[in-house]
């Protein structure tokens, strides 16, 4: 039996099918959208600057649920302290030192670029430790991010970092020699 509500038949909706749905194999992956249909976790973890109290955010229609992460932060700012690993492989990038930690909320607003959350980094030393790297031979790194020129540079701003590892990985790229690397620098967002 086929139910129809407000002239849409029920068999004519389509589920949600996430970009790890669609593309499963990923050793880890970060997003402040849903990837995965299954995925039931939060998408980062908040600093919120009025009391240093932390809290999970989580995702409201496949998106990041910017009303609880507003109500949380207040008139305040939010720092990202952790960015939950939707791979299902639990790799979770982490910042425990307040002043590394990149930033999602200022002054009670969600930052957004092309009106869609984003987390951004300050040119001078934010990064997330993702230690669980070092144990991958082979990897690739896919990276969307927005460089904002006018904030300049600086050839050491991390993304993500697997510091105190045998064999640090960093992403990056070093924009002004074009040099491939796993490090990004300058002032991004996410």
């Amino acid at each position: 039996m086929i139910i129809a509500t407000h002239g849409i038949v029920a068999s004519q909706i389509q589920s949600f099918v996430g970009l790890l749905d669609l593309y499963p194999s990923a050793a880890a992956a970060y997003s402040l959208r849903k990837l995965r249909s299954a995925y039931t976790g939060s998408a980062i973890r908040v600093r919120r600057s009025s009391d240093n109290t932390e809290q999970d955010i989580g995702f409201v229609n496949n998106a990041l649920d910017t009303s609880s992460l507003t109500s949380f932060c207040g008139s305040g700012n939010g720092f990202v302290t952790t960015w939950y690993d939707q791979s299902g492989n639990a790799r979770n990038a982490t910042q425990t030192t307040a002043a590394n930690q990149p930033q999602i909320v200022s002054s009670g607003s969600v930052i957004n670029e092309n009106t869609k959350p984003c987390i951004q980094f300050d040119n001078t030393n934010d990064f997330m430790n993702t230690n669980s790297f070092s144990t991958l031979s082979n990897a690739s790194y896919f990276i969307v991010s927005k460089l904002n020129i006018g904030s300049g540079f600086n050839d050491y701003s991390y993304i993500f970092s697997t510091e105190g590892s045998s064999a640090p990985v960093q992403c990056y790229r070093d924009w002004e020699t074009d040099r491939k690397s796993t490090r990004l620098n300058s002032s991004h967002r996410l």
